[in-house]
């Protein structure tokens, strides 16, 4: 997105529920080896085995606890 000569970046944004969420990460400060550790931690956030791989309510609840 341009503003006054100067270019500014969108933030990213997740679709979850429906609903878009736009997150403003500092990519400063986002430390990616404790996100993945945290998602390893919640198999039903990847592995199709997992009966909560399928409950949407589930992997929502997951992924707000990764994140916050």
């Amino acid at each position: 997105m341009r503003m006054s000569g100067k270019t500014t970046a969108r933030p990213p944004v997740f679709v979850c529920c429906s609903k878009q969420v736009v997150m403003d990460l500092d990519y400063n400060i986002f430390d990616s080896e404790k996100i993945i550790s945290e998602v390893q931690k919640r198999p039903a956030l990847y592995d199709k085995v997992t009966p909560e791989y399928s409950d949407k309510h589930c992997k929502q609840k997951l992924w707000t606890e990764v994140w916050v």
